[in-house]
């Protein structure tokens, strides 16, 4: 019994640190996707004052 309990604990704790991983990475990438887009902005703004 104590086996098949220990395997049930290993497999939640697993569970839980692959979603917390995921929702990780998923705030990573949005907050990337943020930067890249603040980036672009400067840079067309940049690109607009300097423009003739």
């Amino acid at each position: 019994m104590a086996p098949i309990v220990a395997v049930l604990i290993a497999a939640l704790v697993l569970m839980v640190m692959h979603h917390r991983q995921e929702r990780a990475n998923e705030r990573n990438e949005a907050e990337a996707l943020h930067r890249t887009a603040a980036l672009a902005r400067s840079y067309a703004r940049d690109v607009i004052t300097v423009s003739p």
